[in-house]
């Protein structure tokens, strides 16, 4: 299946992630690990809808801003989304 939306970044361990839409609307993410034989990126799995945060903190200053877009969140780390979609393959759930 094709993914319509695609984002990458890290998660708190600093391991990458990836997380990606299907055209039917489901969310699919997966990680760069270690996956048996040696490192390399695990299967897509079935993910829950992901968080999208409007406004940020400015951590020197305390004022609030707003994003141009929505921004993807994995935990407390932004996701870059990207504009030209790669050549993903997701599995028919």
């Amino acid at each position: 299946m094709k993914a319509v939306r695609f984002f990458s970044g890290y998660d708190t361990f600093g391991r990458s992630v990836e997380r990606a839409q299907s055209e039917k609307g489901d969310w699919f993410s997966r990680a760069y690990e270690f996956n048996g034989y040696g490192k390399g990126w695990c299967r897509w799995e079935k993910d829950d809808e992901p968080k999208f945060e409007t406004h940020g903190i400015n951590q020197y200053s305390g004022e609030m801003f707003e994003y141009e877009k929505p921004v993807c969140m994995w935990g407390f780390n932004k996701m870059a989304e990207y504009e030209e979609m790669p050549r993903v393959r997701l599995p028919n759930a």
